[in-house]
């Protein structure tokens, strides 16, 4: 069930991700339009208005800033006053000039090129990341990780020389993962150190002795550590 829910869970990344991509998409598509029809102007900043939002509290407390820009500028002899446009730049500031596309037909359809030109893009890769991980997820839960093909494919050996640590150089919200640590004698009759993946379930509440080690025939740096298999064969202390 656990497995099931954590792979419907990686479908759901994808499917946000793709949306994410699809809108991303036709919003390059709709900018790519405007500015091949669009005229330049240099408008004045009237005025920009900061406003801060703070939502939850404690340690999840999180504060954003919004900025809104009002410009004036002139368009074949008529004066546009306080239009406020949709982008904010660190640059920008009260008094200042920036130069602005505006579709004829409408001038006060105005853009900041600097930043709508890239906002789509950032979408798209963002959307991709997205996609991606729920793929990831997806693929594992299903069965086709690399570590699950090490496992039928790879060589099997044993460690009795187990030591189970918290991996301090990673910290997820507030918890440090847990890290299985081995000595093993690989394939070509080198002892190697070896390490699991990170595991945010208490893997010190198992009595954990020995652990399976699968190594790549082709190269022994390329192993897995199945901890999974080591605690359903061992005992818990509580």
């Amino acid at each position: 069930m656990k497995k099931l829910s954590r792979m419907l869970g990686g479908l759901i990344f994808v499917a946000i991700g793709i949306v994410i991509i699809v809108v991303g998409i036709r919003e390059k598509k709709e900018n790519e339009r405007f500015y091949a029809r669009a005229k330049e102007v240099t408008a004045y900043i009237d005025d920009i208005n900061v406003t801060t939002k703070t939502t939850g509290s404690g340690k999840k407390r999180r504060t954003k800033t919004e900025h809104d820009v009002f410009v004036t500028y002139t368009v074949d002899g008529t004066q546009y006053k306080h239009i406020e446009i949709g982008e904010y730049s660190s640059s920008m500031h009260v008094g200042g000039t920036i130069n602005l596309h505006y579709d004829p037909s409408n001038p006060k359809d105005v853009r900041y090129k600097e930043v709508s030109g890239n906002a789509p893009i950032f979408a798209i890769a963002f959307g991709a990341v997205f996609a991606g991980i729920g793929l990831i997820i997806t693929l594992c839960m299903a069965g086709f990780s690399p570590n699950t093909k090490l496992k039928k494919t790879g060589i099997r050996c044993v460690s009795n020389d187990v030591y189970i640590d918290k991996n301090v150089n990673v910290k997820v919200n507030g918890r440090h993962p847990y890290v299985v640590y081995c000595r093993v004698q690989d394939p070509t009759g080198e002892y190697r150190e070896c390490k699991s993946k990170n595991f945010y379930e208490k893997l010190d509440m198992y009595d954990i002795r020995s652990v399976d080690i699968y190594f790549d025939s082709k190269n022994p740096k390329k192993y897995y550590v199945d901890v999974q298999e080591a605690i359903k064969n061992s005992d818990k202390f509580y």
